[in-house]
């Protein structure tokens, strides 16, 4: 019994000990513990971080992989506000087309910017400037020719000769300061001269607005943010799923002829002094200053404009009664204006426009916001408002000069560009200019647009005043359908407005292909000037306008023109119009380099407009000399004879000709071609005639052609050959 107790004993205590007893501090039970893994509690404060970082650096890792891999497949493509430019453009800048995609997500009809080009480097004597703002600053409803922008550059490369003027628009249609104040970095990497900026109209409703169907809230802090995050193309690729997932099953809820106004528009209704007007006026004031001072700390001036609208001629789009009623205010202007009390009928229609709850027009607020930062800041003030009240009847500013609510006519853009020209006079940035400049009336007959760009702008208006809110939100928008051509410039307008894959830059080649088959020289020539004016990446329009332009004497634009023409190809012709234009204008050394340029890059050597030009321009720098080696050669080559007009009309029609076959404009080539022929026959005339009907897979008529050639002695190889 004892020693079944006794035996038994040892088992209860050490169950009893289990339940209730602190461990023993034996040396087995140390020795054991020894052996055994350490617990997490007896890691070292060290490896703990250590362990700590691991884990966040797990997934910070993954997401750095995952954004290495989207950007190595491009994923969301290049957002850069600046790009590499094409082919030939490859030492230039361009503005890139698919920016739009920065701000504007799932949206069909993408805004782009112009299509302006600008050194990689800076020119020592260039003046480079970048033009800020919405649809008003990118010249809609008209193509970009008539951007106010183009028309300042021209005021400015004709005030400054010797300089290289670069005047860069970076505006879009239905963006706000949110994307002027994110363009800011890369504007000022570019080494700019100034800013200009016109902006304000699309606060409220343009992309990530305080009322925008495209927002992300209406705290500054969250939009900056998010902006700031839209670099990322993780964050890119989440947003895009996020939005994928929202819309699947989901058909479009905005209608497809619906306009960017009426899709971009969520919160139509904003009375004044509401928390949403607030939030408006806090985002562009708040946006604007911190543009200002990025410009002000890299020392770059900003020219502020304020803001012009359609006061008199444009009633209220939607009316309350709180704190008082758009409609009553506008009929009282009215009254006032009938009673020819034009001061208060102008205070009356402005407060009529403050009180519009539907915020397409910016508040008088906003201007008052541009005086202010410009005093503040000691910034040039652009007086846009006084400039549009001093032509329109009486102060008023309506449908003399506004073409809808918020958009000039083509002379207010005119008057745009005036009014930022005089403003950087005012400032010292440009200098008096040495001769007299073109009066706005004057610049406009002369500028560079025709009919199709009056038609275009009207059908632009024509299917934004037949959708909302100009007509009912549920009714399609007709308004192309209903229009009927009466003739062949009305259809290629009917044309560009209607198919997004005809712009308006195709528009005015086919009509001055047109208006060239049809013998009517000075229509086409008003359509090369749009062209250049469009600035589109072709050599042709500048050769066309240089060569007019010498021929009646206006040699000043004609340096700029074939500056630009030599960006796209290097012919003999447009050194030879240099050389003649800089003849013209007494610069008769930069004159002997341009001819003796177009006879390194294969021009004739008898050519007689370089003989000629050489020999006018040795004598005006007393290099007699060469002048009489000239002399000799004239009198041995009856076909350089100065008065030989014949061979110097002939030798251009092939010279141009010539340009238009390289960029295979054949039926245009070929009109040239047979003008020289009713002249005088010469064998390369023929000889291009044949080549031309080779391409056209005409053998007989290429034979008859290329069979004369060889009667008048031209024995080359190609000749042959074909």
């Amino acid at each position: 019994m004892l020693h079944k107790r006794a035996k038994s004993r040892p088992n209860d205590i050490v169950a009893k000990h289990k339940k209730s007893s602190p461990p023993m501090k034996d040396s087995t039970n140390n020795s054991n513990r020894n052996h055994q893994p350490p617990s997490p509690s007896l890691l070292s404060r060290n490896k703990k971080r250590a362990f700590h970082a691991i884990l966040l650096l797990i997934p910070i890792l993954f997401i750095l992989i995952v954004e290495l891999a989207l950007r190595a497949a491009n994923y969301g493509g290049d957002l850069h506000l600046f790009i590499p430019g094409p082919g030939v453009l490859k030492n230039h800048y361009i503005c890139n087309r698919n920016i739009g995609h920065r701000y504007f997500v799932n949206l069909r009809q993408m805004p782009t910017p112009a299509n302006d080009y600008f050194q990689k480097l800076k020119p020592a004597n260039g003046l480079r400037l970048f033009v800020l703002g919405g649809s008003t600053a990118n010249g809609y409803p008209f193509g970009s020719n008539l951007m106010f922008s183009r028309i300042l550059e021209a005021q400015l490369s004709e005030s400054l000769p010797h300089r290289v003027v670069e005047v860069v628009n970076v505006s879009m249609t239905a963006i706000n300061s949110y994307a002027l104040l994110d363009f800011m970095d890369e504007i000022l990497d570019k080494e700019p001269d100034a800013i200009l900026i016109y902006a304000g109209h699309n606060e409220y409703y343009g992309a990530l607005g305080a009322a925008s169907m495209i927002h992300v809230g209406q705290h500054r802090f969250f939009v900056l943010a998010y902006l700031k995050l839209s670099r990322l193309r993780t964050f890119l690729a989440m947003r895009d799923l996020i939005l994928w997932l929202r819309s699947t099953g989901k058909s479009d809820e905005i209608r497809p002829s619906g306009t960017l106004m009426e899709r971009l528009a969520a919160q139509q209704s904003i009375p004044l002094h509401s928390r949403l007007y607030q939030a408006g006026i806090d985002q562009f004031n708040g946006n604007l200053k911190r543009i200002v001072a990025k410009a002000a700390k890299k020392n770059v001036p900003v020219f502020l404009s304020d803001l012009v609208s359609n006061v008199s001629d444009c009633a209220p789009f939607i009316s309350i009664d709180e704190p008082a009623s758009a409609e009553t205010a506008f009929k009282n202007a009215a009254d006032f204006e009938n009673r020819q009390e034009y001061e208060l009928a102008k205070d009356e229609f402005i407060r009529a426009k403050d009180l519009d709850a539907l915020r397409f027009r910016a508040p008088a607020e906003f201007n008052r916001i541009i005086h202010d930062i410009a005093a503040e800041h000691h910034m040039p003030l652009v007086a846009m408002d006084s400039a549009f009240a001093a032509v329109s009847p009486h102060g008023l500013i309506g449908d003399n000069i506004m073409i809808d609510h918020l958009h000039p006519t083509i002379q207010g853009y005119f008057i745009m560009a005036g009014a930022f020209y005089a403003a950087m006079r005012r400032s010292g940035l440009v200098p008096s200019p040495a001769h007299q400049q073109l009066d706005l009336h004057t610049r406009q007959r002369t500028w560079g647009y025709s009919r199709l760009d009056s038609l275009y702008g009207d059908l632009n208006i024509r299917i934004l005043k037949a959708g909302w809110p100009f007509a009912l939100q549920d009714e399609p928008n007709m308004a192309l359908n209903n229009f009927q051509p009466h003739d062949y410039v009305e259809k290629i307008a009917h044309r560009v407005a209607k198919f997004r894959n005809v712009s308006i830059r195709q528009g005015h080649e086919i009509l001055a292909d047109y208006f060239t088959a049809a013998g009517d020289p000075e229509s086409a020539l008003q359509e090369y000037k749009a062209l250049v004016a469009l600035k589109s990446y072709s050599a042709l329009p500048y050769l066309k306008l240089g060569e007019s332009l010498v021929k009646s004497g206006d040699v000043a634009p004609v340096p700029y023109l074939m500056r630009q023409s030599l960006l796209f190809d290097e012919s003999p012709l447009p050194y030879i119009l240099l050389g003649e234009a800089y003849n013209g204008l007494g610069r008769y050394l930069e004159a002997i380099t341009a001819f003796e340029r177009a006879q390194q890059v294969g021009a004739r050597p008898d050519d007689p407009h370089i003989v000629v030009g050489l020999k006018y321009a040795y004598n005006a720098t007393g290099q007699f000399a060469r002048e009489k080696q000239l002399d000799e050669r004239l009198q041995t080559s009856p076909a350089l004879l100065p008065g030989d007009q014949v061979d110097a009309t002939v030798n251009r029609l092939l010279q141009t000709a010539d340009q238009l076959i390289r960029e295979r404009k054949f039926d245009q080539a070929l009109l040239e071609l047979e003008k020289s022929l009713a002249i005088r026959e010469t064998s390369q005339a023929h000889m291009w005639i044949g080549q031309i009907y080779l391409e056209k897979k005409q053998p007989t008529a290429a034979v008859e052609h290329l069979e004369k050639a060889r009667r008048l002695g031209a024995n080359e190889p190609l000749l042959l050959y074909n």
